[in-house]
């Protein structure tokens, strides 16, 4: 069984640098471009889902809609989950990126603490819980709160795909919740996820999962050539 774990595409929020987190926004027109691009690019491939899921969020259901209509699968029923929604950043709930770095990493740019200074999504989930002293995930996940959602509704899914033997799965995600499934498996990303990319894990057991692929995005450059 391979599981299609992907980011949605750009929104106004990604174009604009905010944190977005649980609030929503719409995808850009490179957002929609990106996603039509990706499900042409699998399209091309011959791949067919068995079962898809999604955050709960526009930005993430939208995406996966534009997928499943380029790989010609309407009629898949997609089922979302709040497990797999974003981090939620609290008080920095679309806050400008640059401001929220500064506040917790007293590093202006974002992309900068994580690529050169090497800031964790533990370091940024556990400093935003702790800046506030949150009472409730919705005044800022910690990161225990947050790789506790995401790994359980990965292995609800993954027993459930393999109860019913499926081989492919789809699973549209967000950033950095796509990137504390990768860092719980062992990965280590030095730079963030683009949109739209595709990162593929393989089960073996519920407890033991493979990744075979990060942040590829072959798919989408396919398909933007038809």
């Amino acid at each position: 069984m391979q599981i299609y774990l992907t980011r949605h595409g750009q929104t106004l929020l990604n174009r604009t640098n905010r944190a977005q987190g649980w609030s929503d926004a719409l995808l850009t027109t490179k957002g929609r471009t990106d996603a039509i691009a990706l499900g042409r690019g699998l399209n091309q491939q011959h791949l067919r889902f068995d079962a898809a899921y999604s955050s709960d969020l526009t930005r993430a259901v939208t995406t996966a809609k534009l997928v499943l209509h380029e790989v010609e699968q309407d009629e898949l029923p997609l089922q979302t989950t709040a497990d797999f929604r974003e981090q939620c950043f609290g008080y920095f709930e679309g806050e400008v990126a640059s401001v929220m770095s500064q506040e917790i990493f007293g590093i202006e740019s974002y992309r900068e603490a994580v690529t050169t200074y090497h800031k964790t999504m533990r370091d940024l989930a556990d400093g935003i819980a702790a800046k506030f002293n949150a009472q409730v995930p919705e005044e800022g996940e910690s990161y225990t709160q947050l790789q506790t959602r995401l790994m359980r509704g990965l292995h609800q899914i993954i027993t459930d795909a393999q109860t019913k033997k499926y081989d492919k799965v789809l699973i549209v995600s967000h950033g950095n919740a796509i990137t504390t499934i990768l860092n719980t498996l062992g990965q280590k990303l030095t730079e963030p996820l683009h949109n739209s990319s595709v990162s593929i894990l393989v089960p073996t057991t519920t407890d033991q999962i493979q990744v075979a692929s990060m942040d590829d995005v072959r798919y989408i450059e396919e398909g933007l050539k038809h």
